[in-house]
């Protein structure tokens, strides 16, 4: 009983999320998109600092990922400087300034943990948001925001059901002991299936090989960022990134999989 209400809790939110992700680009057109993104990215960035910094509770590391993350976000989508020099630029300067910061204060072994989730906080949290910015500014942007989050979550419900009822043989139990091969292969599906009706319905100026290509690429980058999502998870011991979306936990919770394949849909429009 308790899993049926979790799931309903669940389809819920992904609708009102939905709802309002549609309202937004009604109104607001390709802009909406990008305002959508720069709110993930906030949010995001907001969360993986507090699992990044949860059990070092050292104002300095916290004060100075922040600032590093929100230079990097104005830098993005205010400036529009260049994605991958603002990127660079920002990761050196994190890296050197906890060097500085972690001095004698914290253990070498934590604070290079620190650096290297760090790093990829700003890749993931705000580099990847920013990538399907720029594609849902691009000619038929939206509708290849659109594949992005289809493939994902079709993916990632046919994957939930496909374990549910299929479900056997465990896929990786130190990182999700839930998950199983047999919902991994039926998520696959479930992204393909995406890719193939986005072909058949939306007509792009893309070949459905190149789409059901895409579709397993992106399915199994979705899965990929998923499990490591729940690694960063166990490593700093939380049960769920945050608790902004009912049934789901947080943003990073619920857009694990989609932020990781935002680099392929960027790959492909631009």
């Amino acid at each position: 009983m308790l899993k049926d209400k979790s799931l309903v809790i669940r389809i819920a939110s992904a609708l009102v999320a939905a709802a309002v992700i549609l309202g937004i680009y009604l109104l607001f057109d390709q802009r909406g998109l990008v305002g959508i993104c720069l709110a993930v990215s906030l949010l995001a960035s907001r969360e993986f600092r507090s699992l990044l910094f949860l059990k070092s509770k050292k104002l300095p590391f916290l004060a100075f990922y922040t600032f590093t993350s929100l230079l990097l976000i104005l830098s993005l989508f205010i400036f529009n400087f260049d994605g991958l020099k603002a990127f660079g630029v920002s990761a050196s300067l994190f890296a050197t300034g906890l060097i500085i910061l972690g001095r004698e204060r914290v253990e070498n072994e934590q604070l290079l943990k620190m650096i290297a989730l760090g790093v990829f906080g700003l890749f993931y949290c705000v580099l990847c948001p920013w990538m399907a910015a720029q594609v849902g500014l691009a000619p038929h942007g939206p509708q290849h925001f659109l594949l992005l989050l289809l493939v994902v979550f079709f993916g990632d419900t046919f994957a939930y059901f496909g374990g549910y009822f299929f479900g056997k043989t465990k896929l990786n139990p130190s990182l999700s002991p839930k998950k199983t091969v047999e919902g991994s292969i039926t998520g696959l599906f479930g992204s393909l299936l995406a890719a193939a009706g986005f072909w058949y319905f939306a007509q792009p100026d893309l070949s459905l090989g190149f789409l059901l290509l895409f579709g397993f690429l992106g399915g199994c980058v979705g899965q990929a960022g998923d499990l490591l999502m729940s690694l960063v998870k166990r490593v700093s011991q939380v049960k769920d990134s945050g608790r902004l979306l009912p049934g789901h936990g947080g943003i990073l919770d619920r857009l694990d999989g989609v932020l990781l394949v935002c680099p392929l849909l960027y790959l492909l429009v631009i």
